[in-house]
């Protein structure tokens, strides 16, 4: 019978899925280009466009493995209740 409830397994795994999606396209890369640009001591008009020359886009993801992990077991809890 069909009570249109999701089990807590799935409600699980939808989150974990949310939370990898957030970390790949928003999360890291943000998070990345905020670090670097602080490091280097640069704003966002020239902190880019120099990140983007000398590490290329592969470089906004460093971190990406981790930040997955946290974010999907976040979002992943989030989904339970």
């Amino acid at each position: 019978k069909n009570t249109g409830k999701v089990s807590m397994g799935l409600s699980f795994l939808a989150g974990l899925c949310a939370g990898i999606c957030e970390a790949t396209l928003v999360v890291t890369p943000q998070e990345t280009i905020k670090t670097k640009l602080i490091n280097l001591n640069m704003g966002l008009r020239q902190g880019i466009p120099h990140l983007l020359k000398t590490e290329g886009v592969a470089g906004l993801y460093a971190g990406l493995g981790a930040t997955c992990l946290k974010q999907g077991g976040n979002q992943g809890s989030r989904f339970l209740f």
